[in-house]
């Protein structure tokens, strides 16, 4: 990508902060009853605050689950501490993926695309200690390619990645190994609907809903798939993102 289509890029991924954020192999076949198994289990929350009952909401619960294909797993495993740590990081993948949905492939991110998006990972989970008084987070590089092996399914822990050059908001200081990210991320709750085992493959699926205050992003529901990492090695990121689409 040249400096000009960067450019253009940055404008266009500003402009979209601006107004709806703030700068601050297999899939779990999913039907399209499902968005409206979604809908119906949001009903029954309503509808539980409103004077239901608490059978009502986990009998959608349930009913969700067995639409998606999933086994829930239990409240009490680990998994969901992992998840819960890592959330930040896969919404801003997701919003990511949501406002370039034509030109960012996660299986093969041009330069620009695996640097922003591996750099907003960064913003969204920093390492401790990492974050200046002007919100800038100083990382070692080698820690920065731990996030992106973790989050972006086309890149694999130790391979080259792709060359630092002309990204808006992260810049590589060439007499250290120190890599300098701005606070740049997408400004958007997200909220974990699922997280189960598939009933077929085995994979472990997490479906989360992401949402803007002005309710710009479209794609708000997406199913993740995630695995633990192979070596028994301390990570940025405790979880390493598969596959993800979504699922309206």
């Amino acid at each position: 990508m040249n400096i000009a289509q960067n450019k253009y890029k940055f404008i266009v991924l500003i402009l979209a902060l601006c107004l709806a954020f703030g700068l601050s192999g297999c899939k779990a076949k999913v039907d399209p009853q499902t968005a409206q198994a979604i809908q119906d289990a949001q009903a029954a929350l309503q509808a539980e605050e409103n004077g239901g009952t608490e059978e009502t909401e986990t009998a959608s619960a349930d009913d969700l689950y067995a639409q998606a294909g999933l086994i829930p797993i239990a409240g009490d495993d680990p998994l969901w501490a992992d998840v819960e740590r890592e959330k930040p990081a896969i919404a801003q993948l997701l919003a990511y993926k949501a406002t370039f949905a034509d030109t960012f492939d996660e299986n093969e991110p041009s330069a620009d695309d695996f640097w922003t998006v591996t750099g907003m990972g960064v913003t969204a989970v920093p390492p401790e200690k990492a974050t200046d008084f002007n919100k800038i987070n100083h990382v070692q590089r080698a820690v920065v390619l731990d996030y992106a092996a973790a989050l972006l399914p086309g890149y694999e822990a130790g391979a080259e990645a792709p060359k630092l050059e002309d990204v808006y908001g992260v810049s590589g200081n060439p007499k250290s190994d120190i890599i300098d990210i701005d606070g740049l991320s997408i400004n958007v709750t997200p909220t974990v609907v699922l997280l189960g085992t598939d009933e077929k493959s085995g994979q472990t699926v997490l479906r989360m809903h992401i949402e803007d205050k002005e309710g710009l992003i479209a794609q708000t529901d997406w199913d993740v798939l995630l695995a633990p990492w192979e070596d028994e090695e301390e990570h940025a990121l405790p979880l390493v993102v598969k596959q993800f689409y979504s699922v309206n």
